[in-house]
């Protein structure tokens, strides 16, 4: 009988289609080892364990994220709309992953070992550069004055706001971040 080819990549290629047709609960080794057409000993060659597969796909997820970010902030658009579109994108990419990230919050507050809060604090310093750099953009433009130490302050205010959204399933409306954006930044 010849053996099956199959890669990390088409692992979590299914892994993540049954997170988004179904939902998180449904991704297991034996259902994704069914989707492939593989014994379910064969997923251990290359994941020890459901939570290794789980916290692999949320970091290639998220590093695709990143990346969109930054061509975000690489675009030529008045900032109000570059924040909305930042944070818009950011709700559009945690609800594509189907609840993969709550997931890995509740193994990681049972203790796991594999996982720990610098998978969640990598991505999130990544975020708060990319919007630290839209506000130095948005303020050298305008031609203010500001001390780093502050604006890297106000920027994680306002992404502890836009957390605070995500983590409630309550997102911001347009309207809502623009409000939050006049309060907390010079525009």
């Amino acid at each position: 009988m010849r053996k099956k080819i199959i890669s990390n990549e088409l692992i979590l290629k299914i892994a993540s289609e049954i997170i988004i047709q179904k939902n998180i609960d449904h991704c297991n080794m034996r259902s994704i080892s069914k989707e492939l057409g593989v014994a379910v000993g064969t997923l251990y060659n290359y994941y020890q364990s459901r939570n290794q597969l789980l916290i692999d796909l949320f970091e290639k997820s998220w590093t695709l994220t990143i990346n969109r970010l930054w061509d975000i902030q690489k675009l030529e658009i008045p900032f109000e709309e570059k924040m909305v579109t930042l944070i818009e994108k950011i709700y559009e990419d945690i609800s594509n992953r189907g609840g993969l990230g709550y997931e890995l919050m509740k193994i990681s507050k049972k203790g796991v070992d594999d996982l720990n809060h610098t998978h969640f604090e990598k991505f999130t310093e990544s975020m708060l550069n990319i919007f630290y750099d839209v506000n130095v953009e948005n303020y050298n433009k305008l031609g203010v004055t500001f001390k780093e130490k502050e604006l890297r302050l106000l920027t994680r205010c306002f992404f502890a706001l836009v957390n605070t959204s995500i983590e409630s399933k309550e997102k911001l409306t347009p309207t809502e971040i623009k409000f939050l954006i006049c309060k907390l930044f010079i525009v």
